[in-house]
């Protein structure tokens, strides 16, 4: 598809819902330009994930730019892959060059120790998914995909193999992530429901992986193609848990590279990831690269968006003045460039502010500062004409 075609593809969209050209102002996640990565956001818009603690020399946990989470006794790293809407967060504890870990839950009361695994993600019902050490064979080590509840730890069964890990819950009982078969040397991406393990197949090669789950039966990840490129994905999957529709959300263009991955999805359907050491947001049939949505880049090269929640909030890492750095992105208010009043976005708009710049009638009431600066001059008459061709809000 041509890139002229999704551009009008998604401004119809988004004059349809009313946030066209949706913007983002970026927070730096700061823990003094220690390198750091935010792996998750809650709906409240606060971010988790870990950074390399200069006073321990080991990587430690983080909620928001102020809580540090200690590993469990006995360990010297932690790192937090999951935050719930009541501020929980499950965080993984371990040692480097140990294989065994812990997962610890996190809140106002303190820290517990739920089991040997790590943590990825919490259910709507407060069940925590991971993945455990598991042995095979004459003392192999592989990996079990988990579910840990008030009854304790129960292993869910793979697709044959001896390796299987759950990166997400979703709604009801759903769990996502991957698993190997008896045969297969690649992973396939996997939904646990009901009882019942499924593979929801790939982009035409022979690996996928789940890594993230949404309401409305979306799930997202990475995937093989027929020719050998690792893409993002976008699978849609009906509640009996059969897959209608495998969505390749593509790549930012020639410097997007082969490789892409998507983290998460929230309510909306917008789906984050990387492509190829970039980050983006796919809505509307368009993946965007998020650097060209933010109001205030500054220094900041966004490489990873890990989480978005369903108020748009989007958490990830990159770099910042040549350091590794967590960010979360949050919303700026979209603008509605339709000035006229007619329902089309386009050169009439345009018409309709140089007029009222120059003094003329205003009969649709719009405040002629499109831009916000306080000034009304050809500046907002630039402004609307950057939005009509596809542009971002001011």
């Amino acid at each position: 598809m041509k890139l002229s075609r999704k551009v009008c593809a998604c401004a119809g969209a988004l004059l349809a819902t009313g946030a066209y050209g949706q913007t983002y102002e970026i927070q730096l996640v700061d823990f003094g330009l220690r390198p750091a990565q935010a792996w998750c956001v809650n709906g409240s818009g606060t971010s988790a994930g870990g950074f390399i603690s200069t006073v321990h020399n080991a990587y430690r946990g983080f909620v928001g730019a102020g809580q540090e989470l200690a590993p469990a006794p006995g360990d010297t790293q932690s790192m937090v892959f999951a935050l719930d809407d009541a501020g929980r967060a499950a965080a993984v504890s371990f040692t480097i060059g140990d294989p065994g870990e812990r997962a610890l839950l996190v809140d106002g009361a303190g820290s517990t120790v739920l089991g040997d695994f790590c943590p990825r993600g919490f259910g709507p019902d407060g069940r925590v998914v991971g993945s455990r050490v598991s042995t095979f064979g004459p003392g192999w080590l592989g990996r079990r995909a988990c579910v840990y509840t008030e009854a304790g730890l129960t292993d869910l069964p793979s697709l044959g193999g001896e390796f299987s890990q759950a990166m997400a819950a979703g709604p009801g009982d759903w769990v996502v992530g991957f698993s190997f078969t008896a045969t297969g040397l690649t992973p396939r991406a996997t939904l646990w429901s009901g009882g019942v393990v499924r593979d929801l197949g790939t982009l035409g090669g022979p690996g996928a992986e789940a890594l993230g789950v949404g309401a409305g039966g979306r799930i997202v990840g990475t995937s093989e193609t027929v020719g050998g490129a690792q893409r993002p994905f976008l699978f849609l999957v009906d509640a009996g848990g059969n897959v209608t529709q495998r969505v390749d959300l593509g790549t930012l263009g020639t410097g997007g590279g082969n490789y892409g991955a998507a983290y998460g999805v929230n309510s909306a359907g917008h789906v984050v990831g990387t492509s190829a050491d970039r980050a983006f947001m796919f809505r509307d049939g368009v993946m965007h690269d998020l650097e060209t949505l933010v109001v205030n880049p500054g220094h900041w090269h966004l490489a990873v968006a890990s989480s978005i929640n369903d108020a748009g909030h989007i958490a990830g890492w990159g770099v910042y003045k040549g350091w590794p750095a967590a960010f979360v992105l949050t919303p700026v208010a979209a603008c509605d460039p339709d000035l006229n009043g007619d329902g089309n976005v386009d050169q009439d708009d345009v018409a309709y502010l140089v007029n009222v710049v120059g003094g003329g009638s205003n009969p649709t009431g719009i405040d002629p500062d499109f831009n916000g600066d306080g000034n009304v001059d050809q500046d907002d008459v630039a402004a609307l004409i950057n939005v009509v061709a596809g542009g971002g809000c001011p």
